[in-house]
């Protein structure tokens, strides 16, 4: 396990990560890194750990891209 800084510069191209907010939280936030671009976030997804259904779709591709997935997280904490 490691913490989220500078996650997404560790993560290749097509890579995927994964985070639940705490260990209370019955979601998950997945991060689908670019195809293309190392570093870059193109899809963020939030799903419900006991269903496996998608809660919350907080960016698609082609969206103006968040600077970190940190910056995802953050913001479904506050949804």
């Amino acid at each position: 396990m490691r913490t989220c800084d500078d996650i997404e510069g560790a993560a290749e191209v097509r890579h995927i990560i994964l985070y639940r907010p705490d260990n209370e939280s019955r979601h998950v936030v997945v991060c689908y890194m670019s195809d293309s671009v190392r570093g870059r976030i193109d899809d963020v997804e939030v799903y419900d750990i006991d269903t496996r259904r998608l809660v919350e779709v907080m960016q698609r591709s082609g969206e103006p891209p968040v600077r970190s997935c940190q910056n995802a997280l953050w913001a479904f904490l506050w949804w």
